[in-house]
């Protein structure tokens, strides 16, 4: 090759660089994350939702529309942000992911899933004395994943359920809190400002904050380290489909009416210290193996 063909080329790499920043610093988030939010603190149109679904069907019906109708405005959100605002969809999604990414990223996912038990408690366990009835409303308290009524356990139901939980909702959030959040904040912020404020925001917008934001920043790492979002998205799936299993498996051993409290929950905090052991222990092997990764970089860096 050519020392000319060799300019070509870079100028050209320089170009589409060029063209790629310029499209992600168009996105402004703040507008992103402010939909966002409102998505979560008022349904435009669920009561529409549910006239149109009728007040007689049963409630687990009902709870899925509203579920499906959530999903589908949140991605009609990211359609018109990634179209409106020219985003760099194939930049953003990276390679297909190989075989050392998954074996990278499933341990991980896994070493997430002890970390959210202590992370959990370490949070709410000590508010639960002091605000008790926020920590019942926000930890205690919350629907459940499992759908049964009247001694009937509706397999349409809750397969549609596990679909929401395990496919689109991860596919939605990696794309709009690692694809397109982390890309604008790395160009704006810097690389570990931007994983940090992204998985902040990842952790408020969900009950388990502190745990939700550790997940937030594997997956971060995840997707810079491998340079694709197919990793976090498959990873995230398998940590959703983990808990619903986790719930399935209290479901049956504890009968399907049995009544969450919040003396319960403080009871249950020997089990937090066993998984925050594991963790710990988990994490300092690792760390004396092979030290905290480096070489993170966005997709559209490294191609």
């Amino acid at each position: 090759m050519s020392g000319e063909q060799r300019m070509t080329e870079s100028e050209e790499a320089q170009d589409k660089e060029h063209k790629h920043s310029g499209a992600v610093e168009r996105v402004r988030v703040r507008y992103f994350v402010v939909a966002w939010l409102v998505l979560i603190i008022w349904l435009p149109g669920a009561k529409s939702v549910v006239i149109a679904m009728g007040y007689d069907t049963p409630w687990y019906w009902l709870d899925i529309g509203l579920i499906y109708y959530l999903q589908g405005l949140v991605l009609v959100g990211l359609a018109l942000t990634l179209l409106v605002w020219r985003f760099p969809v194939s930049e953003m999604l990276g390679s297909r992911p190989g075989l050392p990414a998954m074996k990278f990223g499933l341990p991980l996912t896994a070493f997430l899933f002890f970390t959210a038990v202590p992370a959990l408690y370490l949070v709410f366990f000590p508010l639960s004395y002091v605000a008790p009835y926020f920590v019942y409303v926000w930890v205690i308290d919350l629907p459940g994943t499992i759908y049964f009524d009247n001694g009937v356990f509706p397999f349409l139901p809750n397969l549609l359920n596990i679909v929401s939980l395990c496919v689109i909702a991860p596919i939605l959030e990696e794309v709009a809190f690692r694809g397109v959040i982390l890309h604008r904040w790395v160009h704006k912020f810097g690389m570990w400002k931007a994983i940090v404020g992204s998985s902040l925001l990842f952790g408020i917008v969900h009950p388990d904050v502190l745990g939700a934001f550790l997940f937030g920043v594997g997956m971060c790492v995840l997707y810079l380290r491998f340079q694709s979002l197919y990793v976090p998205i498959i990873c995230h799936g398998l940590y959703n489909l983990v808990v619903w299993l986790v719930e399935l498996g209290y479901f049956y051993h504890d009968g399907p009416y049995a009544e969450h409290t919040l003396s319960g929950f403080r009871e249950d905090w020997p089990l937090a210290v066993v998984f925050g052991v594991v963790a710990l222990m988990w994490a300092i092997v690792y760390l004396r193996r092979k030290g905290f990764p480096t070489g993170l970089r966005l997709p559209s860096l490294s191609r």
